[in-house]
């Protein structure tokens, strides 16, 4: 069961229960609500003057008191703009005070205008300007209904006050149109339009804020809180989030919105069932799985800090041959679980492998993204893994998959591991150009040599067991990764990266990574929220049936 806490900054329209999340934002919309209302006073007071000096043949240089009023409600709300533009965050409490106060010196400002005219006509003049501050706050300014109310009943007052001064005063010559004469009947008129002005701004910004409430709701999974978007594929999108009770980081992914079709939540749901029936180090970690009320997929995972091997490469290159042979150790071994219990990972690649520190150790390679995984020995659901449909990444599938989807076995792995290897090893992919030469190429051409494209001196043996893997036939390649594994362990470049090697290469990335952590967490404005889960509707996997036949699906 959810617990719902009162979020901070709450007066502001619930901006999350982390103020560093909220109070930026607050800060933003007070700058653009006082420079959006400072540009239309001040465009208002140049289209005025010039029409009353075409008129009356008035000198522009000429100020009136009322004239005095509009630009000092101009230059306050350009002193706001320019205090909430700053780029050092500013305190919450220094935010209410600059909200509140802008708002109602500038109304003060518009009232001022209107008692100091010569003539009636700038108290309609006042009453929109007023109308338009108190309506734009409400539309730009994220804010709980009953603040917004507080604020817009004190920045009204000013305007009855100076609408009655007005009506009374005896140097009033004119008559106000279609109010007559009678201060009373002024007085009462802009005390409606202020109400009008105050239950405007109220409803507005109740809407927009229940509308915030309503994003955070939709957002809600049980006991973990998603705090930012970290990545996104064809299978769904990836938050980072926290449990509720355990403050343990955690990965959260859903359901794309555009892959919604029955084949495609049947697939999530396979995604999910066999990643969790491994348990080897290298393999990412499944925690939980379910879907909300309103039949959004989701699985939690333990969430990685580190590099994907593509990023690695691109970032700092290829990579020397004693590393290279640490990482695909790691990776064929998690690959051998999932190969001796029949199922192939059909996706091998540098950007499905995290390198990352877990539990004290540097260097530690983590495999992700089963969702093309396929179960060998009973051939899986052909509706789900698309019979007939080449599945995978170019650069990485092996031959035997380009001629007949249906070959892909667990040397088909192999192949895609021997592709990463020579990424790493050379800092590019085996074959170069458009999807359909390198399909092509992966068929007829036989691999440039690893010792001409690589900067690092390659070991023959490392070599020669990277190009097997390569060959076109799967008969050639290793019998397994387990046999993979025991060669790699055996080649004379395997003990040549130590951990006093990894420790200091990851001292040195570790200011690339807090950039990459910060920049992520900059990009997304939006509120931490929690996702309730619909644990009932979770999917019944009968013991003596694979994980992803059920009663009803497509077999």
């Amino acid at each position: 069961m959810v617990t719902r806490t009162q979020p901070a900054m709450g007066r502001f329209g619930g901006l999350g229960d982390d103020p560093t999340t909220g109070l930026p934002l607050m800060q933003g919309r007070i700058a653009l609500f006082c420079i959006v209302t400072c540009c239309f006073a001040s465009g208002s007071f140049v289209v005025d003057k010039l029409v009353h000096a075409v008129a009356s043949g008035a000198a522009l240089r000429d100020l009136a008191l009322s004239e005095v009023g509009h630009l000092t409600g101009c230059a306050i709300l350009l002193l706001g703009w320019l205090v909430a533009r700053r780029q050092r965050p500013l305190p919450a409490k220094t935010l209410v005070v600059l909200d509140g106060v802008t708002v109602v010196v500038a109304c003060v400002a518009w009232a001022a205008m209107a008692s100091y005219a010569q003539t009636p006509f700038p108290v309609h003049d006042a009453m929109l300007a007023t109308a338009f501050t108190l309506f734009a706050r409400g539309i730009i300014v994220p804010s709980s209904p009953t603040h917004t109310f507080v604020v817009a009943l004190i920045a009204s007052i000013p305007m009855p006050v100076a609408s009655w001064f007005v009506a009374t005063r005896p140097a009033t010559a004119a008559v106000v149109p279609g109010l007559g004469e009678d201060p009373v009947t002024l007085a009462a008129q802009t005390v409606l339009w202020s109400l009008m002005s105050l239950l405007a701004a109220t409803v507005t910004s109740k809407v927009i804020y229940g509308l915030r409430e309503r994003v955070r709701e939709a957002r809600q999974l049980g006991q973990y809180t998603l705090e930012r978007q970290i990545g996104a594929g064809g299978m769904g999108v990836v938050y980072k989030a926290r449990h509720a009770l355990l403050r343990r980081p955690t990965a959260i992914k859903l359901i794309g919105e555009r892959a919604m079709a029955e084949t495609d939540i049947l697939r999530f749901e396979q995604e999910v069932q066999l990643t969790s029936q491994l348990s080897h180090p290298n393999t990412i970690a499944i925690y939980d799985y379910g879907h909300t009320p309103d039949g959004i997929f989701y699985y939690a995972m333990e969430y990685l800090e580190g590099f994907d091997l593509d990023r690695l490469v691109s970032e700092f290159g290829s990579q020397p041959p004693g590393r290279v042979i640490h990482i695909i150790r790691q990776l064929v071994s998690a690959l051998a679980e999932a190969h001796e219990i029949g199922l192939i990972h059909r996706d091998v690649k540098p950007a499905n492998v995290i390198l990352c520190r877990r539990g004290g150790q540097p260097d530690v390679a983590k495999v992700l993204d089963f969702g093309l995984v396929k179960e060998v020995a009973q051939g899986g659901d052909s509706s789900l893994t698309g019979a007939g449909i080449i599945t995978g990444t170019p650069d990485y599938l092996a031959p035997e998959t380009l001629e007949a989807a249906d070959r892909a076995d667990a040397r088909s792995d192999l192949y895609a591991v021997g592709c990463t290897a020579y990424f790493l090893l050379t800092g590019g992919p085996v074959f170069d150009g458009s999807v359909v030469q390198v399909c092509s190429q992966h068929l007829q051409k036989e691999p440039p040599s690893l010792s001409k494209r690589s900067r690092h001196r390659i070991g023959e043996d490392l070599e020669a067991l990277v190009m097997q893997c390569l060959a076109k036939d799967p008969d050639r390649r290793p019998a397994s990764a387990r046999e993979l594994e025991e060669a790699l362990s055996r080649c004379q470049d395997a003990d040549r990266w130590a951990r006093a090697d990894a420790e200091a290469w990851w001292a040195d990335a570790a200011p690339l990574l807090a950039e990459q952590i910060s920049d992520d967490g900059a990009s997304k404005g939006a509120p931490s929220t929690t996702l309730q889960v619909d644990y009932a509707g979770r999917t019944e996997v009968a013991a003596d049936e694979p994980p992803w036949v059920r009663e009803g699906s497509p077999s």
